[in-house]
């Protein structure tokens, strides 16, 4: 089951085409750390969700932004993509080689 931690209204944009999407609203930022540190992978964008995902080592997905590479991902399972392709091959590769932490 996929989570969202974007805001109402972009996750309402999305539900329409992931039907299984929840929308879960964090208390606080240990909250957040735990729900991040349960998922199977994190995609994510440079915000403090996806510095959790990178001090937790989380296996991660960054959008990344070509003319400002500030974020960048550093170490075993840990992508970046600026294309559609790019994101497609590196959801299917940790989808398909990483064990359901459920």
């Amino acid at each position: 089951m996929a989570k969202s931690y974007w805001l109402l209204n972009e996750y309402e944009d999305l539900k329409q085409n992931i039907k299984s999407l929840e929308f879960y609203d964090c208390k606080d930022f240990l909250d957040m750390a735990r729900v991040i540190k349960a998922c199977k992978f994190f995609i994510g964008n440079k915000s403090v969700a996806y510095a959790m995902a990178e001090a937790l080592k989380v296996p991660r997905i960054l959008e990344a932004e070509p003319a400002f590479p500030v974020v960048q991902p550093i170490g075993k399972n840990a992508f970046d993509f600026y294309y559609q392709p790019h994101f497609e091959k590196w959801c299917i590769y940790l989808n398909d080689n990483l064990m359901d932490k459920n």
